[in-house]
Order: C-alpha cells, then sequence, then structure tokens
C-alpha cells in the first residue's frame, strides 16, 4: 500500500507516494536521492543532497511529531495528503501533544544538559586540569612574596612551571575560553621578577619589572589573538619528554650526580631519539599496523589513514624537536664545563645536529637543528679559547665564559664572534645560491654519507670514552 505525500526540505517540495508499510528509515534514502536529483535538474551548481548521510535526516510532521526511523507511515497515522518534513533530528517539528510523558522529559533534560560526552568532556576535563595548576600557582606565587622564604628555588620553579603549562594549554587552545589561559605569564613574571630584584635600587627594580612584565604580557596577547589554535601534538610530545629528562636530570643532581658526567654520559641520546624518531612514531601511532593490514589487501578508511598518518608526523616531529633541545642543554652544560675534554663531546654534538638536518625534509625540523647546532658551535668555540687561554688546564667551576661577570675572557668573545658571523655570512651565501637538481643530488648524497657515519659512530664512541679516557669520569 502507498500512500500520497509532500516532503518538504530546504524550500523544496517533492509530492510523491511512498510504501505505507515499510519502516521510514528505508525510505529515507530513496526520498534524498529524489530531492537531489531535483535540486541538480532545477539548479546545475547546487550540491544537492548525500545520500550516504541519509541516515542523519528524519521525517516529521508539525501535528504528529518526528517520525521514529523503525515506524512505518501507517503506524504513525500519516494519511494522503500529509504534509511531511524532512530535517536533521534537532530541527524536526514537534507534536502538540505528547504519547510518551517520560520519553519527552529525559529528551527535555537532555537537551539542558551539557552532556559528559565529546566536547563536554573534553571542556570539563580541561576546566580541572588548568584550575589545579592555576590554583598551584597562586599558592607558589603567594609563598613566594613571603620574606625569608627556605624554598624560594623551588617555589620559583613551580610558579614558573605553571604559567608555561597554562600558556601551553592557551596555546593548544582546543576550545576558545582557553586562550586567556596565558594571562598566568606576566603574573608569575611580576611575581618572580618582584622576588629576585628585592637587592637592587628601586629604579632598577621597576625598570625590570615593566620590561618583564611588558614582555610576558606581549606574549600572552599574542597567544590569545592567535586566529588559528594549534594541534599541540607534537608540542605536548615535545614537552613530556624535555619534562622527563630534565627532571630526571634534577633528581639525580640532587642526589649527588655531578650535571658534567650525566651530560657526558647522556650526549647520545639525543642523536638517538633522532635516528629513531621516524620509527618510534609510526609504530606509537598504530600506522604501521594499519600498512600491514593493507599489504594483505584489505581495504583501509581514507579518514583512518589521513588521521594515523597526522599523528604520526606530529608525534616525530615532537621527539625531534625534544632531542634539540635536550642536546642543546647538554652543549651549554658542557660548554661550560672546567674540563676541556668535554668540548669534544660538545662539537660532535653541534657537527651531528647539522649533518642531521640531511635527514628531514619538514622545515619545522630543519630550523631547530641548524639553530642548535650553529649556536652549539659558536659556544664551544668561545670555550675553547677560554681553555686554551688558561693552558689547557682545569679551570674553576661555575666560570664559563658566556656568563656575565664570571671570568667571562676577551679572547672567548672574539673568537666566538668569528665563529658566528662566519656562519651567518655561510647561510646567507647558501641561500641565494642557485642549485640545479643534479648538483643537489651530488649534495645530498655527500651530505647523508657523512651523516650516516658520523651520526652511528657517535654513540659508540661517546660511550667509549667514559671508560677509555678517566677525564670524561667527572666528580664533584
Amino acid at each position: 500500500m502507498f500512500v500520497r505525500v509532500s516532503v518538504f526540505h530546504d524550500g523544496r517540495q517533492l509530492d510523491v507516494s511512498l510504501p505505507s508499510q515499510r519502516p521510514t528509515v528505508d525510505i529515507t534514502d530513496d526520498i534524498v536521492s529524489l530531492l537531489s536529483q531535483q535540486s541538480s535538474e532545477s539548479d546545475s551548481t547546487s550540491p544537492g543532497m548525500s545520500v550516504p548521510e541519509a541516515h542523519t535526516w528524519v521525517l516529521s510532521s508539525p501535528t504528529l511529531g518526528v517520525i521514529d526511523p523503525h515506524e512505518s507511515l501507517d503506524e504513525r497515522g500519516v494519511k494522503d495528503g500529509e504534509r511531511l518534513y524532512l530535517t536533521s533530528r534537532h530541527e524536526a517539528a514537534r507534536s502538540p501533544f505528547v504519547d510518551d510523558a517520560i520519553t519527552e522529559v529525559r529528551a527535555t533534560v537532555d537537551t539542558n544538559q551539557l552532556q559528559w560526552t565529546g566536547e563536554g568532556r573534553s571542556t570539563g576535563f580541561l576546566i580541572v586540569a588548568s584550575t589545579l595548576i592555576a590554583v598551584f600557582g597562586l599558592l607558589s606565587g603567594l609563598a613566594l612574596d613571603k620574606p625569608g622564604s627556605e624554598s624560594a628555588g623551588f617555589l620559583i620553579g613551580c610558579l614558573g612551571l605553571s604559567s608555561l603549562f597554562l600558556a601551553g594549554l592557551a596555546w593548544w587552545r582546543p576550545h576558545a575560553w582557553m586562550r586567556w589561559l596565558g594571562i598566568g605569564l606576566p603574573i608569575a613574571g611580576l611575581s618572580i621578577t618582584w622576588q629576585q630584584t628585592d637587592t637592587v635600587s628601586l629604579d632598577t627594580r621597576v625598570t625590570v619589572l615593566i620590561s618583564i612584565v611588558a614582555l610576558l604580557s606581549s606574549l600572552a596577547a599574542f597567544l590569545a589573538g592567535r586566529g588559528t589554535p594549534g594541534k599541540g601534538i607534537a608540542s605536548i610530545t615535545a614537552s613530556l619528554i624535555v619534562f622527563v629528562v630534565a627532571g630526571t636530570a634534577a633528581i639525580s643532581t640532587a642526589l649527588g650526580a655531578d650535571i658534567y658526567a650525566l651530560s657526558a654520559w647522556g650526549a647520545w641520546l639525543p642523536i638517538l631519539a633522532l635516528l629513531v624518531a621516524p620509527t618510534v612514531s609510526i609504530n606509537s601511532t598504530g600506522l604501521a599496523k594499519l600498512l600491514r593490514v593493507n599489504d594483505t589487501g584489505e581495504q583501509i578508511e581514507r579518514s583512518l589513514i589521513l588521521e594515523k598518518a597526522h599523528h604520526s608526523e606530529a608525534v616525530s616531529r615532537g621527539i625531534v624537536w625534544a632531542a634539540v633541545s635536550s642536546a642543546f642543554l647538554i652543549i651549554v652544560v658542557l660548554a661550560a664545563s672546567p674540563f676541556w675534554q668535554h668540548g669534544t663531546v660538545a662539537l660532535l654534538l653541534s657537527l651531528t645536529l647539522i649533518l642531521r638536518t640531511n635527514g628531514f625534509a619538514d622545515a619545522r625540523i630543519i630550523i631547530p637543528l641548524m639553530l642548535a647546532g650553529s649556536a652549539g658551535l659558536v659556544l664551544v668555540a668561545g670555550s675553547v679559547a677560554q681553555w686554551g687561554a688558561r693552558g689547557w688546564e682545569t679551570i674553576e667551576s661555575g666560570q664559563p665564559w658566556f656568563t656575565s661577570g664570571q671570568g667571562g675572557h676577551a679572547g672567548s668573545w672574539i673568537v666566538a664572534g668569528i665563529v658566528t658571523y662566519v656562519l651567518c655570512i655561510g647561510y646567507i651565501f647558501w641561500c641565494q645560491k642557485e642549485i640545479d637538481e643534479l648538483e643537489e643530488a651530488r649534495i645530498v648524497r655527500v651530505f647523508s654519507a657523512v651523516d650516516i657515519v658520523v651520526s652511528v659512530a657517535i654513540i659508540p664512541v661517546i660511550l667509549a670514552a667514559q671508560g677509555v679516557f678517566t677525564y670524561y669520569w667527572v666528580t664533584t
């Protein structure tokens, strides 16, 4: 049996006879197809309606309300000449009377609630996390302002870490309200600067305070005004790894380990991370499993492949960023070491960072590698000049040349300046040079050979040097 009805959708009318005994879910596809065909015939520029999206549509009537997809038109009481509307469920017409009051009450309550699913759950977790961090940072700042605090260093670390964490959330910003979390930066800067400058004159104190707060306020305004939120995966990955590495180093030094020995022993770890980053990211995100499944001949949804590929790329980038950050910190520590032998490790690490740029094609990876490697070369050059001026003997600890007012040597600044300008001129010349494909392939081949040899060889060299040469065993 059929019933003659008029179906309306988006200003279009479809007069059609529909089977009255079949569930409406079975005929919705046909209605969508007919309306899409009608739209295409009347307007060639109209995209029409997508049949695969038919499950998102429902039929409704002002007198009957929403027709359940599993109900037939006859069961719902649809008669000839009835006007039906094809809409999404939340736009469907409502009946003036209800048959099931409990169902209607439940639906009304659910509509007025922020459901603990999807965006609601994400918002809830992020509100709790940001509130805890903000309150913890606030309490640290209040305790820091108390005169004579015995744990000032720890409180400064807590306050600074809390503000950086909130700034990271503001940069990530999965929800619009999170853009304002960056306000913690100038607040933390105000508290820390005020506490650390209590021994200087008031004029100097106020000047420094205004400068730092203005700088951090500009950064907070930038985070709040960014048009596009960050994806966050790469930054979160890098932050977690750096946090673990820094925490391990801090705990080890607190237990009596020497920071120079730790840096020399761990100098090979960033290189290993750079070598295995792509493999680790592919395996950790499940992309390798999908590729193996696809090799067996099974089809995989395009959206799933794209999602896994994006996540894998972001995780790989985060691992590289963490490795670069850790490597640069190691270079800084070794360049400040009183033992000139540590400079060889810092030099090898700096060169390896620059050579590793050949293994990546993403500018967001290559730029940090070049920057950290080049800065490392400058630091090592200045330290070499200082070690040489002291007759290659052990320098008193705590006097790196690049620390203002702590044993800086004029020759170190001269050598470091020469290396800096040579590197900058070389980079400027290289960016202006036009290279054809043949020459580029030749350069890549040479760099690849050197990169692989150095990157692989530096790991056993550093480890072997710890036991072969006793001067790497630095003790306090």
